[in-house]
């Protein structure tokens, strides 16, 4: 007579078991970790909430760091978009700036004649901008510098010129 192999069935009470000893087990574990912990002079338990606190404080400046880089790049590249449309301004329209003058091209007018995009400069609507071209006598070139502002970010040396108006 050929014998039957017996196949192990997983039943729903059996995986039931092994889920509860599981759970029971890690349980335990920090149980005992906890007791541990609790039965050490108190003076070390500080030491080590303190150093508890400070290791938290340092994780979260390094990912608030991090993620502030990126954001910074976002917008940088949203000043060299800037600069660039300003550039294409200055070509299509064959308007340069004399040597003792400088050209001012608002983000607005860049919008209006299709040279950049909002996608361009972020989605942030709220972003402002100009550019500054001039006629650099040292290096003999036109030289361009772009200047946003949105709600999380102005540029270094941004200066509204609407402020000076009102």
């Amino acid at each position: 007579m050929a014998t039957k192999k017996r196949r192990s069935k997983f039943s729903l009470k059996k995986v039931k078991k092994m889920f509860i000893n599981l759970f029971n087990k890690v349980k335990n574990y920090f149980v005992n970790v906890y007791n541990k912990f609790m039965s050490l002079p108190k003076y070390v338990r500080h030491l080590v909430y303190l150093w508890s606190i400070v290791l938290l404080i340092i994780i979260t400046l390094i990912i608030g760091t991090f993620s502030n880089n990126k954001m910074l790049e976002k917008y940088h590249e949203a000043e060299n978009n800037v600069n660039n449309a300003a550039l294409r301004y200055v070509q299509n329209y064959n308007i340069y700036p004399t040597r003792d003058s400088k050209l001012n091209i608002s983000l607005e007018v860049l919008k209006d004649l299709n040279l950049i995009s909002q996608k361009d400069v972020g989605n942030d609507n709220t972003c402002k901008g100009y550019s500054i071209l001039y006629y650099d006598d040292e290096n003999e070139s036109y030289v361009s510098k772009s200047y946003i502002n949105c709600n999380k970010y102005t540029s270094d040396e941004y200066f509204d010129y609407n402020e000076v108006k009102s």
